[in-house]
């Protein structure tokens, strides 16, 4: 803006001073004095800046939104159980008998025979008394329980468990007179079965008579 101006100013001055008629006349055009075009300046290269690893940002998330789910549970199917069979009749109880040498003479052998039977039991011996101050031990017990599982089917029939049992003994009298031989066994469930047999016992006496020995 400054340089149009100036020019203007130069032109009416001149116009001014002449009272003819216009006259132009050149002024003289002021050119621009040209500066010497820089030279590049070469400009350092630019190291290659690293570039940032991506990174992962958490962003907040809307919260979840609890939803129904179908869920597959095991079907339970319930499992029907059974009871044990009970006897459906009575059985043969427990039953003794006893047979034992008689009159014999001091010093001979006395023999004692006892049988047992039971239809639904285990038999075994108690002990026996001779009178005369001697015995014979009993026998342990064979009751031996097992376990038994609940029933998951139905079950057959009541299953009785006879037996029978003979035991025999000797024995010497050393003085006559009579003596009182007492007998005794017993029955029981051996192995503990649901509904099985009841424990029974039983006990005999016979009065046997010694002679005196013969000269």
């Amino acid at each position: 803006m400054s340089a149009l101006l100036a020019a203007g100013g130069a032109l009416a001055l001149t116009n001014a001073g002449d009272d003819s008629g216009p006259k132009l006349s050149a002024l003289p055009t002021a050119s621009p004095t040209l500066s010497p075009t820089p030279s590049p300046t070469p400009s350092p290269t630019p190291t290659p800046t690293p570039t940032p690893t991506a990174t992962a940002t958490p962003s907040a998330t809307s919260p979840a939104t609890s939803r129904p789910r179908a869920t597959a549970s095991p079907t339970r199917t319930s499992t029907q159980f059974y009871a044990y069979p009970k006897p459906s009749r009575e059985y043969d109880q427990l039953e003794l008998t006893l047979t034992a040498d008689h009159n014999e003479e001091v010093g001979d052998i006395y023999t004692v025979v006892g049988k047992a039977t039971d239809g639904d039991g285990t038999i075994y011996f108690t002990g026996m008394t001779w009178g005369d101050g001697a015995s014979e031990p009993r026998q342990s017990s064979p009751r031996k329980c097992k376990s038994y599982p609940p029933l998951t089917s139905p079950p057959g029939p009541y299953q009785p468990d006879p037996d029978s049992k003979t035991y025999t003994f000797n024995h010497r009298y050393l003085a006559p007179g009579d003596y009182k031989i007492t007998f005794r066994v017993a029955s029981l469930n051996a192995d503990c079965r649901p509904n099985g047999p009841k424990d029974e016992t039983r006990v005999l006496s016979v009065t046997v008579t010694v002679k005196p020995k013969t000269p």
